[in-house]
């Protein structure tokens, strides 16, 4: 009898984990920024840096081709300039080909923290819009250092 009731005790306090999900079978985004997701051009870790609400500021993230055409990539924030587009090349075909996309940006409406409404025009490919976060330099131990104009 003590034996059964030692199995049933292991049993029960070893199977706590049994009904809880496990938390690497999540999907997440190990980064400080966010994706946009286009039928031409991939976006991963989009955030924008600049030092204070209503100052310029830089649009930081990597571009990933999607097609066997050349891309044009402009962006803005609520109130700001539009950028100056960029020019995505083509993909080799081998799923690793992108480019960093450091973009002129602002004046960015928020502060440092919250997130700001980036819209993003893509020839070909349309208008996409996507929230992402405002980081200072300072952020991240210094990742984004100098990148602020």
């Amino acid at each position: 009898m003590g034996l059964v009731l030692s199995a049933v005790a292991v049993l029960l306090l070893s199977g706590c984990s049994l009904w809880a999900p496990v938390q690497t079978s999540r999907p997440y985004i190990p980064a400080d920024g966010l994706p946009l997701s286009t039928p031409s051009v991939g976006f991963e870790n989009l955030v924008v840096v600049v030092d204070e609400v209503r100052q310029v500021g830089a649009l930081v993230g990597q571009a990933i081709p999607k097609t066997n055409h050349p891309v044009d990539v402009s962006v803005s924030v609520p109130g700001g300039e539009v950028s100056e587009p960029v020019t995505i090349p083509p993909s080799a075909g081998d799923g690793i080909t992108s480019r960093r996309i450091p973009l002129r940006l602002g004046p960015v409406p928020m502060p440092p923290g919250a997130l700001v409404h980036l819209e993003v025009v893509i020839e070909p490919g349309g208008r996409h819009v996507v929230d992402v976060p405002v980081l200072t330099p300072e952020s991240d131990l210094g990742y984004y250092d100098g990148i602020t104009p």
